[in-house]
């Protein structure tokens, strides 16, 4: 996993410094997904030379039946990811069919914002997923407590994030865009603490859902989450605009996160003795 990290970080610098470089004027809009491709097909390339020297895997085509077995189990945890961009882009969408392209700004400037921030755990809780799927299955017990400090110092750590965020929303808005922006203040303020409810999604749904058997459950609560999403957000953003929006995206992360505490709140309540796995 730790080759997954770099590769992802590898990736994420490339594009990141290219944007500064390359991209001097509006009319440098088309560079950005040559660079995002760019930074992933290095990656990707390097990835594919690590697997070969590290590990002496050749390359060789999969037979149809393991193809099969590979898309089965990995399923849930792509429709998981599948109704995330889902959330980000139906938004946007419907803010725009609803509004015109000035409103949108004003909602996406704030939410990219939000994103970014939500993508700091990405490398961490990626890593986390073989671990705890090979812990929760010999040792669920010590699993869930395990689980019980990785929440206690990520929420803390993005409660932090958030309330700084609320507090200097209009000093990050004018910093990273400018004072035309204004109205994105007040959509960064309502979403500032959607990143620690992103966090603690990933920890019920992913980590812990998914590992313990509730694939069912997660994609019905992910299922039922997307509807919610597009209901609200039709009705919110048709009375209050960008605000609206925003609004609906915080409840539906809420629910999400409420939904998938509920479904696991017996792993949650195990009664062991901590001190046999400090």
């Amino acid at each position: 996993m730790k080759y997954i990290t770099y590769l992802n970080i590898l990736a994420k610098s490339i594009f990141t410094i290219a944007i500064f470089i390359f991209v001097r004027e509006q009319s440098d809009y088309y560079i950005v997904p040559i660079l995002t491709s760019l930074g992933f097909i290095i990656a990707g390339t390097w990835s594919l030379l690590l697997i070969k020297r590290e590990f002496k895997i050749n390359f060789k085509f999969q037979t149809l039946k393991t193809l099969k077995i590979y898309i089965k189990d990995s399923w849930h945890i792509f429709l998981s990811q599948l109704n995330i961009s889902l959330f980000s882009s139906s938004n946007i969408i419907i803010l725009g069919i609803l509004t015109n392209n000035t409103v949108v700004g004003y909602y996406s400037a704030a939410e990219k914002i939000m994103r970014a921030l939500s993508m700091l755990q990405v490398p961490i809780t990626t890593a986390l997923f073989p671990h705890m799927a090979q812990l929760l299955k010999i040792h669920k017990e010590k699993a869930i407590l395990q689980l019980k400090k990785i929440i206690t110092i990520g929420s803390l750590l993005y409660a932090i994030i958030s309330v700084l965020v609320l507090f200097f929303a209009e000093d990050i808005i004018h910093l990273l865009y400018n004072n035309s922006f204004e109205e994105s203040i007040l959509v960064l303020e309502i979403i500032a603490f959607v990143p620690l409810t992103i966090f603690l999604n990933n920890i019920f749904g992913t980590q812990i859902m998914l590992n313990t058997g509730k694939q069912k459950e997660f994609s019905k609560i992910l299922f039922v989450g997307a509807i919610i999403n597009i209901f609200l957000c039709f009705i919110l953003s048709y009375y209050f605009s960008y605000i609206g929006t925003a609004i609906s995206l915080v409840i539906v992360e809420i629910y999400i996160m409420v939904g998938m505490l509920v479904s696991i709140k017996k792993e949650f309540n195990i009664l062991i003795d901590k001190r046999n796995y400090i």
